[in-house]
């Protein structure tokens, strides 16, 4: 049997994209109504692929939410002629009573939410910026370990016995550590 393909030409849809490291949950508004739902391999390119192939013609109108992903997939979709927005998690309206999220679920409140333009952007920063904000969080986030840690030798030092109240306030350094091990 024979699939009766759809001509989209000239037609709006509008992509709810629900990100994960694998897969991507994809629900397809058009002329409000669910023309498609799909888990589909993660990728960008595969996304915009996926999304040309079905919808050829159309013009397309994507949102996700913001997250572990970053902006990679955004920028994709732009540069494909695919208009793309990313919004706050927070933001996606959810009724009171529906707690159960799944990932079609969620792909298609976003899709819904785009094709009503109940969605705002976020700000996406150039990719220039974004490396300097990864810079100075990971050195931070570096440095909050590196404390962390400390505290975490101190303390079993002080279980133990092996560190009094005036060196609490040192560095813990190999060659403090050594000093208390009786090596140096």
């Amino acid at each position: 049997m024979n699939a009766v393909r759809i001509d989209y030409r000239g037609k709006i849809i509008y992509v709810g994209i629900d990100v994960h490291k694998r897969t991507y949950a994809v629900t397809v508004i058009c002329e409000g109504l669910i023309v498609k739902r799909d888990t589909i391999a993660a990728s960008p390119a595969g996304l915009v692929a996926y999304l040309r192939r079905c919808f050829s013609g159309a013009r397309i109108h994507s949102a996700y939410e913001a997250g572990f992903s970053g902006f990679a997939l955004h920028r994709v979709l732009v540069r494909s002629g695919i208009e793309s927005i990313v919004v706050n998690a927070a933001s996606i309206e959810t009724a009171a009573n529906d707690r159960v999220k799944t990932d079609l679920r969620d792909s298609r409140k976003l899709a819904e939410q785009l094709h009503a333009g109940r969605l705002r952007a976020i700000y996406v920063p150039e990719p220039q910026q974004e490396l300097r904000r990864q810079l100075t969080r990971t050195r931070e986030q570096i440095v909050r370990q590196r404390t962390r840690l400390a505290n975490q030798i101190k303390s079993k030092l002080h279980y133990f016995g092996l560190i009094g109240e005036v060196v609490t306030d040192q560095a813990i350094t190999n060659r403090r550590l050594n000093q208390l091990e009786g090596l140096d």
